[in-house]
């Protein structure tokens, strides 16, 4: 008996795409004719089928991508050929752009791809018509909906469900707005138990749910299961929420909620370094997931996610692809390598359940523990963070890292407000004061450290670095010929970024006696000196804390009166952001990340101070040291000196001329004491 062969039905908006292709990138204020006409200045324009009809597209090219097996037949929207050749037709909605060629990516910048440099907007359609097929009898297994809200969500009569019995599977890929959108109200009556919704973070975002801007893989994923769980559109078998092209987030109904990511970059952090834009990212997912539920009702949603994820990346890395066409060369979408690659194993995106059902707050608690967070942190010292276990998500920004939640939150959303203010200053706009940060950890954790390579990647060129360390400061007196500093690099039309060390020290013996001078630069862009106030003008002001190892402890009450007086609650209104940096001792009995955190900071140790001791590897270089050794670095109670500890003990070790981080190597113990406890740190090594 001959197999039942799968349909799937592609509909929704009718669009067609007319792109206009400049191989020049020329600039908006080139209009002289006499140039344009020269030879070799041609451009072309292309059509071709967007929305419902590209999801045609890519759908029949995954499925005919699919290996041994009866392939599903596939669907679509058949679209009169004059609404492919005059852009006058009004039938459907028509967009216009604009085709450039751009680097691959930032740092390829010797290849290119062909990506859309600007939208200039669209015509709707006035009697917008889906172009069914032909309805077949023994109707369709999949319908895979591409609904942008241009008119088929507002015409039941266009539905293909209309009057007919339901697929078996319905995978809807939608966007704002959700209220009073009548496809989906009629879906989610009839077909919750069998629907699949597909949409962009930022949609989600227009409706006013709060899901913040990404801070760690952990925190989006928990917004994002919370804020569809409230919502309507939480009603659907699964919702599957599109993080650009970093990952997706997998509420489904019955069951736990699954972060599918790469655990190397944030949301928006891979497509940040590959300018342009090309269209249909979604419909990655729409074909991704339709074929698989053509396959089986109870598909592996995850695996279609993840490799829907790789997809959006090849569509987009790949951009438009240059073919020979009836009058000679020209453009098409590249339907064949997204095709490929949804049928290929990703090995960069990761899935994992989060949140978590036992209440851990991190991915690294969920997913490792005990002697498997050990060995994945000597893996980390010897061979880097890509010798890491496959999703554990690491920050990078410069020569720091990090793998602690809280650590990344707290430092991507200072990145986050620097990049705004840098923004306007860079764009011309009056900023007239500082933007105030802070930054607390115990002594030697490296504060200083991670906020200058933070804000050196966020901040290129034209920057002045000025440090003061206020505890060296006799009095108050001293700090107008600082702030001259300041105003001189403005002037020279250089932005100052200022860190201001041990600003939480007395003065003249009253505790945080310093923060009442700043109360007028930070919130008016003015200092006093000789009775007279002089402009600050533009820069960053990075108060370092030395007292207090945490935000949460500075801000804490102590003794509310001299509080007061000392205008503590003043200066916090008037920051802006701030991190706390961890260090490597551990913060408390749950901190499961310490371990990651202490290999982190020892390899960038070597990496800087010891190079000797390393040696050429597939990727970054591999780290040269004893096992035992490495073991007592990892797991000593503490180090009495924070970082500074770890540094030390390496800066007293016999290194010089050598291959290896030997035994042999280590100071004396009377020396180890000054820095852990030299007993417990040579039981470690020998073990």
């Amino acid at each position: 008996m001959a197999s039942h062969v799968r349909r799937i039905l592609a509909t929704g908006d009718a669009t067609v795409e007319w792109t206009f292709v400049d191989p020049h990138a020329r600039g908006a204020g080139e209009v002289d004719m006499t140039w344009l006409v020269t030879a070799g200045n041609e451009v072309q324009a292309l059509c071709m089928p967007g929305a419902a009809g590209r999801a045609h597209e890519l759908i029949a090219a995954a499925a005919a991508a699919q290996g041994d097996g009866v392939r599903p037949e596939v669907l679509g929207p058949q679209l009169p050929p004059e609404a492919l050749t005059s852009p006058l037709d009004a039938r459907v909605t028509r967009l216009y752009g604009l085709l450039r060629r751009f680097p691959r990516s930032t740092t390829a910048r010797g290849e290119t791809a062909w990506r859309i440099a600007h939208v200039w907007g669209l015509q709707r359609a006035e009697q917008p018509d889906p172009f069914l097929p032909p309805l077949l009898d023994d109707g369709v297994d999949v319908v895979a909906i591409q609904d942008l809200s241009l008119g088929y969500r507002d015409r039941p009569d266009a539905w293909y469900h209309a009057g007919r019995p339901l697929p078996s599977s319905l995978v809807l890929s939608t966007m704002a707005p959700f209220a009073g959108n009548p496809l989906l109200e009629d879906l989610l009556e009839r077909a919750a138990d069998r629907l699949t919704i597909i949409v962009p973070v930022m949609e989600l975002r227009k409706t006013g749910v709060q899901i913040g801007y990404p801070l760690s893989w952990e925190r989006t994923a928990e917004e994002v299961d919370a804020a569809v769980r409230a919502h309507p559109i939480g009603r659907a078998a699964r919702v599957v929420v599109q993080l650009e092209l970093s990952g997706a987030v997998i509420v489904e109904h019955a069951t736990k909620t699954t972060l599918v990511y790469d655990p190397t970059m944030q949301e928006g952090a891979w497509l940040a370094s590959r300018p342009g834009v090309v269209p249909g990212y979604q419909l990655c997912y729409l074909a991704a997931l339709s074929t698989a539920f053509a396959a089986d009702v109870a598909a592996d949603v995850t695996g279609a996610v993840r490799r829907a994820v790789a997809a959006t990346r090849t569509l987009h890395a790949t951009g438009m692809i240059e073919v020979d066409g009836p009058h000679g060369e020209t453009l098409a979408y590249p339907s064949a390598a997204v095709a490929e690659t949804l049928q290929s194993e990703p090995a960069d995106i990761i899935a994992t359940y989060h949140p978590q059902t036992g209440g851990a707050r991190s991915i690294i608690a969920g997913s490792l523990g005990g002697e498997t967070l050990l060995q994945a942190a000597e893996q980390l010292v010897v061979g880097g963070p890509e010798s890491l276990p496959a999703g554990i998500p690491v920050e990078t920004v410069g020569h720091w890292s990090s793998v602690d939640r809280s650590e990344i939150e707290t430092l991507r959303s200072v990145g986050l407000v620097i990049d705004e203010y840098v923004t306007h200053y860079r764009g011309g706009e009056a900023v007239s004061r500082p933007l105030s940060v802070a930054v607390f950890g115990p002594p030697g954790a490296g504060k200083s450290f991670a906020v200058k390579e933070t804000i050196g990647q966020k901040v290129v060129g034209g920057v002045r670095t000025l440090e003061f360390n206020l505890s060296q400061f006799e009095d108050a007196a001293e700090l107008p010929a600082a702030f001259h500093q300041v105003r001189d690099a403005v002037l020279e039309q250089q932005l100052p970024l200022v860190f201001w060390d041990e600003f939480d020290t007395p003065l003249g013996g009253l505790r945080l006696g310093w923060l009442r001078h700043f109360l007028a630069p930070m919130q008016d862009g003015k200092f006093r000196e000789s009775g007279r106030f002089h402009p600050l003008g533009p820069a960053i002001f990075v108060f370092a804390g030395g007292t207090a190892p945490s935000f949460a402890e500075f801000v804490a009450v102590r003794d509310d009166e001299q509080d007061k007086a000392a205008k503590k609650p003043d200066f916090v209104s008037r920051l802006r952001g701030y991190v706390d940096i961890l260090g490597p001792n551990r913060t408390s009995p749950n901190d499961d990340a310490v371990v990651l955190r202490r290999a982190l900071l020892l390899r960038s140790l070597i990496l800087r101070n010891a190079p000797q001791i390393t040696a050429p590897g597939d990727g970054s270089p591999q780290i040269r040291i004893d096992p035992g050794l490495l073991r007592a670095f990892l797991q000593v109670g503490t180090y009495k000196h924070g970082a500074r500890s770890m540094e030390a003990l390496l800066a007293m070790s016999a290194l010089s001329g050598r291959a290896q981080y030997e035994q042999s190597s280590l100071p004396a113990p009377h020396l180890l004491e000054l820095h852990v406890d030299a007993a417990e740190f040579l039981a470690l090594v020998d073990e």
